[in-house]
């Protein structure tokens, strides 16, 4: 049966391909209202964030169409003195989707949007559809049916593991490993334990899976390392970094050293003369932790500075490393923690940049370390977007912590780094890892585990 929608702004702004997916071939009518058209005509001026790529890809694909738009809408008949048109939304694939918008001028309640909203879902007897939980429970309170896309929902993510342990016999060690890289290909890491006659285990090997075979890790392997792993995962997570996986996703709460590792192992590929890799990429999808005024729009300075805000995590990372250099004898200008000279070195030295994802479109990335930190905080469109710039000899790392969302419309649940650890328990292609443990201090360990 012919469905008909009222979609909220946080739809539109949570996919680029949600629009041909309700509409199944026009199966289904689309409605939006006034409210919405001048709630994404706010967020499209948003050079920086997805939010304002979303805004502008909709406008921009009900401007493609407008030459259709003379469509009879005589079967939607208006109430009050509301104004029906009926634009065609044509799709980057040429696909033409109807979608009706419902122009009210003045409303019984004029307030606040989501009451406007409410008010044309109720009086036309639509269902609502909305990520916005709070919209949407205030809908289903008022009688309105009410529902949220779950599109690409990932139950349980804290429960995707990716170290598997393997209790093995000394003399049978060879054979487990064959046995287990073929049965076992769901898992990147390997924890295998050796059993003597009495049960007790003695020796233990690790190893990462890299398909065929499982590789074992061994402490000369960290010899080059920059940063030192200090436990167990995060050996796993630089011998994976180190691996020939061009793409990794790891997880892991505040002070894991996701980013510190990765920021590091990128430089020693960059070093090495024997890599086509030139230059580090780092990209984070520039979501505030819902404080509006804390976004970017309303921070001063060009875009190049604005985006220096959510470069912290990189600088605290190479202003660690140039310590950690300097000592080494390898950075000989380095000024003290902190400083912005030994930044900017490490930046020169080995051509590391900080990407715009809004300026993604048209441009390739080739022979770069590309690290997309704060993942959690992007959709899977953004990450399409991302993931389909990258080029030849390129290695992408993708980072994050999904007990850590910060988008609005966007949930533990629903993100592009959850996306990443199903997809890695799916494909050879990827590998995967959650670290659990926090080296930053006690105090972020308990907060991470107690609030």
């Amino acid at each position: 049966m012919k469905k008909q929608y009222l979609l909220d702004t946080s739809i539109i702004l949570s996919s680029l391909e949600v629009i041909e997916s309700l509409s199944e071939g026009n199966k289904n009518q689309l409605f939006i209202t006034n409210v919405v058209l001048k709630e994404l005509d706010g967020h499209k001026e948003d050079m920086l964030n997805d939010k304002g790529f979303f805004a502008r890809n909709f406008i921009r694909n009900l401007d493609r169409g407008i030459l259709k738009n003379n469509i009879d809408c005589e079967e939607i008949k208006p109430l009050k003195d509301d104004f029906i048109h009926c634009f065609v939304y044509k799709t980057e694939e040429d696909k033409e989707i109807l979608i009706y918008l419902i122009n009210r001028e003045v409303y019984e309640k004029d307030s606040n949007n989501d009451y406007k909203i409410l008010e044309i879902a109720k009086d036309y007897n639509f269902e609502l559809l909305t990520n916005d939980l709070n919209l949407k429970i205030t809908a289903i309170a008022k009688g309105i049916k009410a529902s949220s896309i779950l599109k690409d929902r990932v139950e349980n993510p804290e429960k995707i593991d990716f170290v598997k342990t393997i209790f093995y016999k000394k003399e049978n060690l060879e054979k487990q490993k064959v046995q287990a890289s073929r049965e076992h290909k769901k898992w990147t890491c390997f924890i295998f334990k050796e059993k003597n006659k009495n049960g007790e285990t003695g020796v233990q090997k690790f190893y990462i899976n890299m398909g065929n075979y499982l590789e074992e890790i061994k402490e000369e392997d960290f010899d080059n390392s920059i940063v030192k792993p200090l436990n167990l995962e995060q050996k796993f997570y630089v011998k994976l970094l180190k691996s020939n996986y061009s793409i990794l996703t790891v997880t892991g709460s505040t002070g894991s050293g996701k980013t510190l590792l990765a920021v590091s192992e990128a430089i020693n590929i960059v070093k090495d003369k024997n890599s086509p890799i030139d230059g580090v990429v780092y990209l984070r999808n520039t979501v505030t932790a819902n404080d509006k005024a804390a976004e970017l729009g309303y921070r001063k300075g060009s875009e190049e500075q604005k985006l220096s805000y959510f470069a912290y995590p990189l600088n605290n990372a190479l202003s660690f490393i140039g310590k950690v250099l300097f000592k080494n004898g390898s950075l000989e200008d380095y000024k003290g923690s902190g400083s912005n000279e030994a930044v900017i070195e490490l930046m020169n030295k080995y051509n590391i940049e900080i990407f715009d994802i809004a300026h993604a479109r048209g441009t390739t990335i080739e022979n770069k370390v590309v690290i997309f930190d704060e993942l959690q905080n992007a959709s899977n469109d953004t990450l399409k977007l991302i993931g389909t710039r990258i080029g030849k000899n390129s290695k992408l790392i993708l980072m994050g912590d999904f007990k850590q969302v910060d988008h609005p419309y966007l949930t533990k649940n629903r993100n592009a780094l959850v996306t990443m650890l199903k997809k890695s328990k799916e494909s050879d292609m990827l590998a995967a890892i959650q670290l659990k443990k926090t080296i930053r201090s006690e105090i972020a360990d308990w907060f991470d585990n107690n609030i």
